[in-house]
């Protein structure tokens, strides 16, 4: 009944435009009937099912508890609640506009860093589970009996997460949470197997684990240890990106009326490649979105998506997006990180008593072993906008203001785009496509591990069914 009610709250969050102003996931607002139709919705088949269960209370039967804590049902036990408690962190996060709207008055949206903070060590405990949980028998389980199915499985772990670390992950919750996923693998593989050898199909949770093991190691690879770089590709000029990838603009074609694709060759070792990542532009409010094309590899998917283009008749820089803490690499070896606003009380003063104000942005350039902080300006004289760059003694490169995203509620949210202009440069002669080039290795790991899953499920549904009509037909004879 919750999974139920959850589902149709999902639809109410992306459906009912309560979103509208905090998430690209949110649809355009469809007005107050929708809301009110979607909330209905909700309250209507919560109150009937609930209704029946308080209705039918007194008729389940009340099973005593014949089990210890070292025990299967009890593992399974500790399993399902941390899989609720990662249901509610994830419900509180998509639904932090609404809850921040109602306590201050004004929604805000969750940084990325709330789910990870809240749902990573549920993460650990649930793989850990999953390991120790097919170790333990049914009602109670011997010390003994433990110890031994922890053997290979540990020093099989250990092992793993000692290569890990040898290859460069040195992030401490990363180590744990590859160990505890590595350890919920072994177990399972091991555990699997005597059970295939057994009878094939009991083989279903074993299988299940596996994949969900799997699954999390595909996380940590893929979200963990991406790397990107943002690259501007004249037309018809290869360009190099993360050490081993050639960029090759070719050129723009309409797709529709509101879409454009961007023809980009992308060269890898010995093999070619053709991408078409796309621009979305809204003929209603001219909004934009943006759409990566990505490269599917064995151990790694390539993902390549537009920012923005560069005329010879508009050559007003590089389009330079940046969220509060972000760094980006441009040419020539130098990086910009976006350090904060700077907006003190007194300009805040000035604003709210209708005089003129600035606000400035600070960055960190970087280049080599040196660095530098530089401030860009933008200030308002009386509705008058102008924008003062910001110049580096590190690179002729000049970074101006292009547009300001600040986030009272969560500064960690806040955001700003920079136009960058190198003078010594030379004159834009051509189209210029604008792209973030981003690696994510062993992503087939998340799909590998979603498949297993399934299968685990699969069998152990027919396993289920199986037995459920075994059971009908030994009742059928015993009633003959």
């Amino acid at each position: 009944m919750f999974a139920f009610s959850l589902t149709i709250f999902g639809t109410f969050l992306t459906r009912s435009g309560v979103l509208g102003e905090t998430s690209v996931h949110s649809f355009v607002d469809p007005g107050m009937w929708a809301y009110w139709i979607l909330l209905g919705f909700i309250l209507l088949f919560a109150a009937i099912g609930f209704g029946l269960l308080f209705r039918r209370m007194r008729e389940m039967p009340k099973i005593p508890v014949e089990h210890t804590i070292y025990s299967r049902e009890f593992a399974l036990f500790l399993g399902a609640f941390a899989i609720v408690l990662t249901a509610i962190f994830v419900t509180i996060g998509t639904s932090a506009p609404i809850i921040t709207n109602i306590l201050k008055g004004k929604s805000a949206a969750v940084d990325t860093s709330f789910y990870v903070k809240t749902t990573l060590p549920l993460g650990i405990a649930i793989s850990l589970l999953a390991g120790f949980g097919q170790l333990l028998w049914w009602k109670s389980s011997t010390l003994s009996g433990l110890l031994k199915g922890l053997l290979y499985p540990s020093i099989s772990t250990v092992l793993f997460t000692g290569g890990l670390v040898a290859f460069g992950m040195h992030d401490p919750a990363m180590i744990i949470f590859s160990f505890a996923a590595a350890f919920a693998l072994f177990v399972n593989i091991a555990v699997g197997y005597k059970i295939y050898v057994g009878n094939p199909k009991y083989s279903g949770g074993a299988v299940a684990h596996i994949g969900l093991a799997l699954l999390f190691l595909g996380f940590v690879a893929s979200a963990r240890y991406d790397d990107k770089q943002t690259v501007s590709l004249p037309q018809g000029k290869s360009t190099q990106v993360l050490g081993g990838y050639t960029l090759t603009y070719l050129g723009n074609r309409p797709l529709d009326d509101e879409r454009f694709g961007f023809d980009v060759e992308v060269q890898h070792g010995s093999q070619s490649y053709r991408v078409v990542p796309t621009m979305h532009i809204s003929n209603k409010d001219n909004t934009m979105m943006r759409r990566p094309d990505i490269l599917n590899m064995y151990t790694k998917d390539f993902y390549v998506t537009p920012l923005s283009v560069e005329t010879p008749e508009s050559d007003q820089g590089q389009s330079l997006p940046l969220r509060k803490g972000e760094s980006k690499e441009l040419a020539d070896g130098v990086s910009v990180l976006f350090i904060d606003y700077d907006f003190d009380d007194m300009q805040k003063g000035s604003m709210l008593e209708g005089g003129a104000f600035s606000i400035g942005v600070k960055l960190k350039i970087s280049k080599g072993s040196s660095s530098e902080q530089i401030k860009a300006i933008m200030k308002n004289a009386g509705g008058s906008i102008s924008y003062v760059p910001a110049s580096s003694t590190l690179t002729p490169m000049q970074f101006t203001i292009k547009k300001m995203q600040p986030n009272r509620e969560d500064p960690a949210q806040s955001r700003v785009e920079l136009s960058v202009l190198n003078p010594a440069a030379p004159a834009t002669t051509v189209e210029t496509l604008v792209v973030e080039a981003s690696v994510k290795p062993y992503i087939n790991l998340v799909w590998m591990g979603t498949i297993t899953l399934i299968v685990g499920f699969i069998l152990t549904i027919v396993r289920r069914v199986q037995e459920a009509r075994g059971e009908q037909a030994e009742g059928t004879l015993s009633e003959a």
